[in-house]
């Protein structure tokens, strides 16, 4: 099997669609989510690489737009109102907030299946706290991480035509950016059957990533979209190390999967800190109390935590 679908650096080297739209539409309508627990996971991505054959994903070659944030939630107990129990000992080390290791990863996620883990991170805290979730009580570990100097990721961008279809802009890139000028232009003049197809296609890759999910079973399809575009070390390899994806908890966020490879090779923490959840009110927003901050580690990831601050 090779992967049926493919990326491209300019909007305007897009060639036509393998599929007829009522080929597409076909093969997108046995993809309905009750099917997902009766496939294999590779079944599921065949079935997902016919349905979208030819289509042509928008890929940045770069480095992300801003850092990068990782949670973690702790459940604790609290004393008292909201204090942090002073028995509960701050994570030691950045692997306990990295890639977890691939014994570890038993279920289906967003982008990743048993045995291959990725690295999944925000832009900003506020996305990271609706995607965990935290309870109240619960303490909040931030890693903040950024590209090694002079490195780029080759990115590609679930849902790009589709959001700009709809919104008139980039989900995350630049006005200035080349290909959202050029599918800007496009949409407008869009006329024939393949230009129609591959709006249908994109926009059916955008609805896989906002499915909430419920089950593992539920994951199945994202992850096989993942395994299309990225390389999971399971075994027909993507082209691309990183997924840009919309979060569905947090509207306007934008979320980014790396390989493990990605990650080990071109990724270095900046910042950590340690926040308390005071209080959730509803609608994504928490009052948060940080405990601790550190921008020092150590060679084997070991963390000095430089103090308190609130």
């Amino acid at each position: 099997m090779s992967n049926n679908v493919s990326t491209y650096n300019s909007f305007k080297e897009l060639p036509d669609s393998d599929l007829t739209m009522e080929q597409a539409l076909a093969a997108m309508d046995m993809l309905h989510p009750d099917s997902y627990a009766r496939y294999t996971w590779e079944k599921l991505r065949h079935l997902i690489s016919a349905a979208v054959a030819g289509h042509h994903a928008p890929v940045i070659e770069d480095t992300p737009v801003k850092p990068m944030i990782r949670g973690r939630a702790v459940t604790i107990k609290p004393v008292g109102r909201y204090a942090q129990p002073k028995s509960t000992p701050l994570l030691a080390n950045i692997a306990d907030l990295s890639i977890p290791p691939a014994p570890s990863v038993v279920s289906y996620g967003r982008c990743h299946v048993p045995g291959c883990p990725v690295f999944y991170a925000a832009f900003d805290e506020a996305t990271v706290l609706g995607e965990i979730a935290p309870e109240r009580g619960s303490l909040v570990y931030l890693l903040t991480c950024a590209p090694r100097p002079g490195v780029t990721f080759r990115t590609t961008l679930i849902g790009e035509i589709d959001h700009i279809r709809r919104y008139g802009r980039s989900s995350i890139l630049s006005p200035e950016n080349s290909q959202v000028r050029e599918i800007l232009d496009w949409i407008p003049r869009a006329k024939t059957q393949a230009d129609y197809v591959c709006l249908v296609t994109d926009a059916f890759l955008a609805e896989l990533f906002s499915r909430k999910a419920a089950t593992a079973n539920d994951y199945k399809a994202s992850s096989a979209v993942a395994g299309l575009f990225l390389d999971l070390e399971v075994d027909y390899p993507g082209s691309s190390e990183a997924l840009y994806y919309p979060s569905i908890a947090n509207r306007g966020g934008m979320n980014i999967a790396l390989t493990r490879r990605c990650y080990e090779e071109k990724v270095i923490p900046i910042s950590c800190k340690a926040v308390l959840i005071s209080a959730y009110f509803g609608y994504g927003i928490y009052k948060t109390q940080t405990i601790a901050i550190s921008t020092t580690f150590g060679e084997d990831g070991s963390i000095t935590w430089d103090g308190t601050a609130s």
